[in-house]
């Protein structure tokens, strides 16, 4: 997503987002990030659709520059259907801590 996590949105499954619609307040909190480092742990099978990873993602805030990072445990289903995979736990905190 070139570091713009908006277009995360996209990857994230459609059936957890009717359950769970994003604010418009945390669309905004993602444009004012930029994603300039992705570290991606290892892939742990769960069953045959649906795996887990942790990932480390290095944010820097657009307009104040502090830079911080952002652990995520990210959860995927694989739709045979769509031939896709699709994060079914949401995008990840980004709010300082």
């Amino acid at each position: 997503f070139g570091g713009d996590l908006t277009q995360a949105v996209g990857f994230v499954d459609p059936v957890w987002l009717s359950k769970n619609p994003i604010a418009e307040l945390e669309l905004e909190r993602l444009r004012q990030v930029q994603v300039t480092g992705y570290t991606a742990g290892g892939v742990q099978t769960i069953d045959e659709t649906h795996v887990a990873q942790v990932v480390r993602m290095e944010v820097v805030n657009i307009h104040t520059q502090q830079a911080r990072s952002v652990v995520h445990r990210q959860e995927w289903r694989y739709d045979e259907e769509s031939e896709r995979w699709w994060l079914t736990n949401g995008l990840p905190d980004i709010t300082p801590r």
